[in-house]
């Protein structure tokens, strides 16, 4: 059923954008997060392991993201070309 959903087009198109977004994540964590190899032993610790980096890499793109908004609100009236670009702040 599911490689049925993924041979439409809409799954096709769905599929395409995921190395836009799941891959680069895993990318982002083997390159910046030290998660290339495991340090530690056992299923438990190692899921313990990457539970606490993912949970890093969220907190880090969610703290991104806010001082993003935040920058573009307090300053969207100087930077009005990023605003326009962005679009998440518009007045």
């Amino acid at each position: 059923m599911v490689e049925g959903i993924r041979k439409t087009d809409l799954g096709k198109s769905i599929y395409e954008k995921r190395k836009e977004t799941i891959e680069r994540v895993f990318a982002d964590a083997k390159e910046k997060h030290s998660m290339r190899y495991t340090h530690m032993r056992g299923l438990t610790r190692v899921t313990q392991w990457v539970r606490l980096k993912f949970a890093a890499m969220n907190l880090k793109k969610l703290a991104n993201w806010a001082w993003k908004r935040l920058c573009l609100q307090a300053f969207g009236k100087y930077f009005w070309i990023f605003e326009a670009a962005d679009g998440c702040c518009a007045a």
